[in-house]
């Protein structure tokens, strides 16, 4: 277990990717258990994102808030402020609070790989695109969890063109400046299961939905 602290990251070097600075780069099997998600704070305090799971990584985070990440430069690397997961292998989230984090394109998290989401909230980041959730042709479980007051240009709540499931979950008051303020579904394969969406803004096109 992880003892209750916050844990604030310093080595600078945005986007490095073999664990020299920047952010906490996973490159194996890992589980991180918090103390509880109020006392257990890992702050990437802007010198990057928080958490870069790997292809063929398999990672579980749990019982912890995730904040501060910063990737908004406009680059090909610039995805998920909280949380990247990429390619192979697998991202739990259980129990976790991912708030204030922004990035160009999924603000809490981006994900091209297997993700499951559970009992966890995501709210106050930031970004242009997929604000909460970006699913890039990736498989997302999202369950029990929510997804609220985010804001960004387009999908402020998620964005998302792989295959989603949404269990009793909620999306809510999320503001886009442009389409999708809700949920922004560009070709995927979307299934809400007694879940909510609702209060969000769409500034042009799809308060709700896209």
């Amino acid at each position: 277990m992880v003892p209750a602290e916050d844990y604030v990251l310093s080595l600078a070097g945005r986007l490095e990717e073999s664990a020299a600075s920047g952010d906490l780069d996973i490159t194996g099997d890992l589980v991180i258990l918090g103390d509880s998600i109020e006392g257990t704070v890992v702050d990437a305090d802007g010198i990057d994102r928080v958490f870069d799971v790997h292809p063929g990584a398999n990672a579980i985070l749990s019982n912890l808030t995730v904040t501060g990440g910063f990737v908004t430069d406009s680059c090909p690397l610039c995805l998920g402020g909280g949380v990247r997961k990429e390619g192979s292998g697998s991202l739990a989230l259980v129990s976790t609070w991912l708030t204030a984090n922004r990035a160009s394109y999924g603000g809490a998290v981006n994900n091209t790989g297997s993700t499951i989401v559970e009992g966890t909230a995501l709210s106050l980041n930031n970004g242009t695109e997929g604000v909460g959730i970006r699913n890039m042709g990736g498989t997302f479980h999202f369950i029990d969890s929510t997804v609220d007051n985010n804001t960004g240009n387009f999908g402020a709540g998620i964005e998302n063109t792989g295959v989603m499931v949404l269990r009793g979950s909620a999306v809510t008051n999320n503001i886009s400046t442009g389409r999708g303020g809700g949920i922004e579904n560009l070709g995927g394969q979307l299934a809400l299961i007694n879940s909510t969406v609702a209060g969000n803004v769409g500034n042009t096109t799809g308060g709700g939905f896209t």
